[in-house]
């Protein structure tokens, strides 16, 4: 198989900064390709990007001139820590698209081997969902919703639906999104999916990770990443990546750095407090491990109450249930209808006043709801079982136990 090559000498000379082009080079080689049976038309391009530690961004291009995939690489680089993407573009749009590859520092030359690329669609602007433990990628091609979860993505033609129930998408197979306003339902390879909540993260929103032992802070927003820990380490990352997306995992990789939330639970090992995230940062020399995210996003959606003080409700009896939407806590107490607040104050949570309806009902009714009112409005904090039960305390006591 004809094969082209890229060399790319020498990228210093100021094309990466006066610092790096000092340094000493390697050679870094790969080549790139795609499992796709899709030949590529003759005004085809092809791209490696290569992105510096102090933001600085090179790219090389070469045309396809009628030539297929795999194309070879052969880019003479400075010895530090790097980042590497690449692309295709049919037309001068982006057609295919590689993850972000760290290279990392060192002095021997290194073959990054096959770079395997993964069609790119083109969308309006992506948002990302939380779906238990899942990750799930929402965008739009035209009138259609592009679904992904990690490199797998489904385009979900948009179906008739009443104007108030939401905008729905499925294909002809086991795939399907039905968008609400708090979130959507997912269906994905014939299975039905945990309820799903809108996750804000950058760069619309700032995404907050901390560890302890040793201890230390990262921010992610629109500018990049800032990083700090106690032994007094300080350091400013630029330009924001777009994340590498695994089914229960989002990536930043920078240059000589990457930082990971994976969905699920994370309790804080000095607090207690559950986050939605486990976080890692790894780079040169770190290994930090904490949580991530805002927690009130564990409480999102529906719950129906199963034990209050240590007592299972009995069967049959009409058991209160709640639903949670950003921080408004509305539902069922036992008797009447009840709307609270729902607040995180660095380790606390507490939820209440709380309006009530004021229907009679049958003493043992109001008993139900009596308790559950109280054990509601006493919560100082909260954690989520093994079983994704929440689980409400004060004082170190169960006061409600809740499953959805």
């Amino acid at each position: 198989m004809r094969r082209t090559v890229l060399a790319v000498p020498a990228l210093l000379c100021g094309i990466l900064g006066p610092a790096l082009s000092m340094a000493e080079t390697r050679m870094i080689s790969g080549s790139l390709t795609y499992r796709e049976r899709i030949a590529l038309p003759d005004d085809a391009e092809w791209q490696v990007e290569i992105a510096a530690p102090d933001g600085q961004v090179v790219t090389r291009s070469e045309p396809a001139r009628g030539r297929q995939v795999p194309f070879d690489f052969n880019l003479e680089l400075p010895e530090g820590p790097l980042v590497l993407r690449a692309t295709i573009l049919v037309q001068d749009r982006l057609a295919w698209r590689s993850g972000s590859v760290p290279i990392p520092a060192g002095a021997s030359d290194a073959d990054l081997g096959p770079l395997s690329l993964h069609g790119h669609i083109t969308q309006r602007p992506r948002g990302w969902l939380l779906c238990g433990e899942r990750i799930f990628g929402l965008g739009f091609a035209g009138e259609d919703a592009v679904l992904s979860l990690g490199q797998d993505s489904r385009r979900l033609p948009a179906l008739l639906a009443p104007a108030n129930s939401g905008a729905r998408f499925a294909d002809d197979g086991p795939h399907a999104v039905w968008i609400k306003e708090d979130g959507a339902i997912i269906r994905w390879q014939g299975d039905e999916m945990p309820a799903c909540n809108s996750l804000a993260l950058p760069p619309e929103t700032a995404l907050t990770a901390r560890g302890n032992e040793p201890g230390w802070v990262l921010t992610l927003n629109a500018d990049g990443a800032a990083l700090s820990t106690e032994g007094g380490l300080t350091a400013a990352l630029s330009p924001l990546p777009e994340p590498d997306a695994g089914p229960d995992h989002l990536r930043w990789s920078f240059p000589g750095l990457e930082f990971t939330v994976t969905a699920g639970p994370c309790a804080d090992s000095m607090s207690g407090m559950p986050y939605p995230f486990a976080a890692g940062v790894q780079g040169e020399g770190l290994d930090l491990t904490g949580c991530a995210g805002d927690p009130l996003l564990l409480l999102q959606g529906d719950w129906r109450v199963m034990q209050i003080e240590g007592h299972d409700l009995a069967e049959g009896s009409e058991a209160p249930d709640f639903t949670v939407t950003g921080d408004a806590v509305s539902g069922f107490s036992g008797c009447n209808r009840f709307n609270a607040r729902a607040v995180l104050d660095g380790e606390s949570l507490r939820i209440g006043p709380a309006a009530v309806t004021r229907m009679a009902c049958p003493p043992d009714q109001m008993a139900l709801e009596a308790a559950f009112l109280a054990a509601l409005t006493a919560t100082d904090r909260f954690d989520i079982g093994p079983d994704g039960g929440l689980i409400l305390i004060a004082a170190d006591r169960d006061l409600l136990r809740a499953e959805r």
